[in-house]
């Protein structure tokens, strides 16, 4: 049922998943949202939003998954470091509300 199609806009189970989850369908069959599950209409609303597909997947990370485990970036001897620190500036600037989910340790 509405559990595949969740999977297909959001797909939580890791951060690579969401990251390659559908950030394009905006409409399903029932315009008016009925029946839908919330989960389902907040990721159709999200990609239906004005954000590039980049911005909304990056959102959905950050929606999604509360704790990023940078442990694996150490086994590339910090080659990754730049692109770290960009994609986390630009996450700082995403104006979609949502609760913060990065802390400090």
């Amino acid at each position: 049922g509405w559990a595949a199609f969740s999977k297909l806009l959001c797909d939580t189970t890791s951060v690579n998943k969401t990251f390659l989850s559908n950030h394009t369908l905006h409409v399903l069959a029932r315009p008016d949202g009925v029946g839908l599950p919330s989960d389902l209409v907040s990721s159709l609303n999200l990609n239906s939003s004005e954000a590039g597909r980049k911005q909304i997947a990056m959102i959905k990370i950050l929606k999604h998954h509360n704790d990023f485990d940078l442990r694996p970036l150490f086994e590339w001897d910090f080659k990754v470091l730049p692109f770290v620190i960009s994609w986390l500036d630009a996450a700082s600037m995403c104006t979609i509300d949502f609760e913060k989910n990065i802390r400090r340790r």
